[in-house]
């Protein structure tokens, strides 16, 4: 028996195929005519079918070959329908609703090339036909050309806003077209045009996890939640959702009394401890990632988040043999070689750090964040000119990351190029008041330029928020004594040598790696796996 495609047949009345049908013998053909049309609106398609082949052989004509077609598109039969519309065709069937089942049935059969532009030939003769948009818009999309589907998708949604399909592909079209905020204004039109729906809130929240918009997918699941509040699928999805919106506390209390056998072997376990490893409590976090890897030692997200652990612990070799163990599950995954790459970087093997940065970039639909990261290893490699090089893409990219303008502003500055490094440093403070290396960075550049009460301030801000830099308390010890604040100066000195000799690194400079290993965790851990 030939298996009944996902397709939605729309028969209001009479088909018009625009081809007048002779009369032969009596009403024998118009019988069977009504018989096929009753079958079709029955979604009994094979019956349909056996009734219009039937018909074409006592009357052949353009209509009816159509027909026949149709019925053999939704019995399952893309093949011999295309056949029967290519029929009808050289018989003189152009009308809309023909050339829409006709792209249908390519589509059907895997020829989205021919079935695009049967859909374009439908609209162009029956613009009005919202199903035919629908199709052509999904069908765009699912081949990647992502701009060209939303004009037919959105005029789909003018025609149906009631249609949570058409409302959940516009959106999905939107953001693989890098209109994030035509996507996030279009999800808030479709929960307007369609009320608690839980099950589109569910779908447009997995849509804002996959491309980063977590606070608002948290949202939709919050919503979604309440609707069906016995759904422990959608509370698993919403403290997913609560960890990459790096609001640990709220996902464990969203966790509170769900069965431990909830969701996939492991998942319970694995959502428990990304919470507590975000909350800085890798010590609660262990025994769950250790769960979670004993339920389902395949799980590259799995594996990812115990790594994470190990590199939150210090314990940087071992983070990269499990980081090792993840890359062979997925190998198209960009996340693991940037975390890689921040782990080898952080062991001081840095040519295998910009090694690991190239095979992430192979595979990154975010690129700045690379570029990024290998501007940084650079930095720590003192090659300053190809840093500069490096972050200039990541700026390039994504201009509105504090971090990117900070570490731009250190490679200037020591590169010696102190009036192309204070407008880097300052943008970074513009755009985040608590970019910290900003402040020490530009301290410094203020304090060889002369102006000491400028970067007095800014040292001082430096040390508010980063009040574990040994460094920055000596440095700063010396322009308190410079200024002939003896009482300052002490206090910074007695500061510097506790941290002295609490860390042995106590002269090292802080460095963006050091804040880099927490950084896929809010946006990455759950979707690891982008090549699956």
């Amino acid at each position: 028996m030939k298996s009944r495609p996902a397709l939605t047949l729309l028969l209001a009345g009479a088909l018009l195929w625009g081809a007048t049908t002779a009369t032969v013998r009596a009403q024998s053909p118009q019988e069977l005519l009504q018989a096929g049309k009753q079958a079709l609106q029955a979604k009994d398609y094979q019956s349909a079918e056996k009734t219009f082949a039937t018909l074409v052989k006592l009357e052949p004509s353009p209509s009816n070959y159509a027909y026949l077609g149709v019925a053999e598109l939704f019995a399952g039969d893309p093949v011999q329908a295309i056949a029967n519309f290519t029929k009808a065709h050289q018989l003189g069937n152009d009308t809309g609703n023909m050339h829409y089942y006709w792209g249908l049935a390519y589509l059907q059969h895997k020829e989205p090339t021919p079935g695009i532009r049967e859909l374009r030939l439908a609209l162009s003769k029956s613009p009005k036909l919202t199903q035919a948009a629908t199709s052509l818009g999904i069908a765009l999309l699912n081949m990647g050309r992502t701009s060209e589907a939303v004009p037919y998708l959105e005029q789909a949604r003018t025609s149906s806003p009631g249609d949570a399909e058409i409302q959940a592909s516009l959106v999905r079209a939107e953001f693989e077209a890098g209109e994030a905020p035509q996507a996030l204004a279009s999800i808030d039109a479709a929960v307007d045009a369609i009320p608690e729906n839980a099950r589109l809130d569910a779908t447009l929240a997995f849509l804002c996890l996959h491309h980063r918009q977590a606070q608002k997918a948290r949202q939709l699941l919050e919503s979604a939640s309440e609707l069906n509040p016995q759904d422990v699928t959608l509370k698993l999805l919403l403290a997913d959702a609560s960890i990459k919106a790096g609001e640990p506390v709220e996902a464990l209390a969203v966790l509170k009394g769900v069965p431990e056998d909830a969701g996939a072997p492991g998942e319970l376990a694995f959502l428990r401890g990304n919470a507590y490893l975000l909350a800085d409590n890798p010590q609660d976090a262990s025994p769950y990632l250790t769960v979670a890897i004993a339920a389902d030692p395949k799980n590259v997200n799995y594996q990812f988040a115990y790594a994470t652990l190990q590199g939150t612990e210090q314990l940087f070799p071992d983070a990269l043999d499990t980081l090792t163990k993840a890359r062979a599950l997925d190998p198209q995954s960009e996340s693991i070689p940037y975390q890689m790459a921040v782990a080898l970087a952080l062991m001081g093997r840095y040519p295998e750090a910009i090694q690991a940065c190239e095979d992430a970039l192979h595979l990154a639909r975010q690129a700045d964040e690379v570029y990024f990261l290998r501007g940084v290893i650079q930095i720590e490699q003192k090659n300053f000119p190809v840093a500069e090089e490096s972050l200039r893409k990541a700026i390039t990219l994504n201009p509105h990351v504090a971090s990117y303008h900070a570490a731009l502003g250190v490679a200037l500055f020591e590169a010696g190029s102190a009036a192309e490094s204070r407008p880097e440093l300052d943008r970074a403070l513009t755009q985040d008041a608590k970019a910290a290396p900003a402040y020490l960075w530009r301290a410094r550049l203020l304090a060889r330029q002369g102006q000491t009460g400028l970067a007095l301030a800014d040292y001082e801000a430096y040390t508010a928020l980063a009040p574990d830099t040994a460094r920055a308390y000596q440095e700063e010890e010396a322009i308190y004594r410079q200024m002939g604040q003896a009482d300052k100066a002490s206090t910074a000195h007695t500061k510097y040598v506790a941290l002295k000799a609490e860390k042995a690194e106590a002269d090292r400079d802080p460095s963006f790696l050091d804040q880099l290993w927490l950084g896929r965790l809010r946006e990455g851990l759950g979707q690891v796996g982008l090549g699956q």
